[in-house]
């Protein structure tokens, strides 16, 4: 269990079936240089009630919690766990077995290093299930690529409950897929970005399945279905095509 404070440290490396639990309110871990992981997951392990922020390196793969490995089975658990100022909340890269990370609750208010959010790849079975999250883009220096990026085949993301705005900055893609990802939704919001849902015609056809989707106020477009293999169904409120 981790008292309230802030603690800036090296790069974290989690064994399986360790889990680090800070009090309720005012734990924060920062990473000690920009060009680093700070949580590196392992599987049955997990995170909860704190604040992560920090890797910031432009051009990098550096993350809050990085997953990846040849032999993974077993999930990484967040709850209520929130992201800070950082280059990529989550990287999920596993080159063989299953890579999971379940997410319940938490938020991230944006600052100008994200890049990505939520990014699943790798030639592995990667998996993000995300529940009950909360973002707001809102410093007018924030250059945002994605939110959630998948890509691949074995990669795939299971949303419930996902609420974001842009106030201020750029917001880029709330979803993004290619080369034959997948994506499961049930509820969205999403306010002002750049564009909502946005399927590429990269690889082989990506797959959705998503329901409960309000999509407002997008730059561009707040649904893009690019590839003309793309299969699914969805459901919702949208603005603008």
């Amino acid at each position: 269990r981790i008292r309230t404070g802030l603690y800036i440290e090296d790069t974290i490396t989690l064994g399986a079936h360790i889990y680090l639990q800070g009090d309720v309110f005012g734990v924060y871990i920062q990473s000690d240089a920009p060009t680093k992981n700070l949580i590196v997951a392992s599987h049955n392990s997990g995170l909860a009630n704190m604040m992560l922020q920090g890797p910031g390196s432009d051009g990098s793969n550096f993350a809050c919690i990085h997953l990846d490995g040849s032999a993974i089975v077993g999930a990484f658990s967040l709850l209520n766990v929130s992201y800070g100022n950082s280059r990529r909340f989550v990287n999920i890269s596993s080159t063989g077995g299953s890579a999971v990370i379940s997410s319940r609750g938490g938020g991230a208010s944006v600052g100008p290093a994200l890049f990505e959010g939520f990014s699943l790849s790798g030639s592995g079975i990667g998996t993000l299930v995300l529940s009950n999250f909360d973002f707001q883009v809102a410093d007018p220096s924030a250059n945002v690529e994605h939110i959630i990026f998948i890509n691949g085949p074995t990669n795939r993301a299971v949303i419930t409950s996902l609420q974001g705005a842009v106030f201020a900055g750029t917001g880029g893609h709330v979803i993004h897929m290619e080369n034959g990802a997948s994506v499961d939704v049930n509820s969205l919001f999403a306010d002002g970005f750049e564009r909502g849902l946005h399927l590429v015609n990269v690889g082989a056809g990506p797959s959705i399945r998503a329901s409960g989707m309000t999509i407002i106020n997008s730059v561009i477009e707040d649904v893009g279905i690019l590839h003309p293999a793309a299969t699914g169904f969805i459901g919702g409120a949208f603005d603008k095509d």
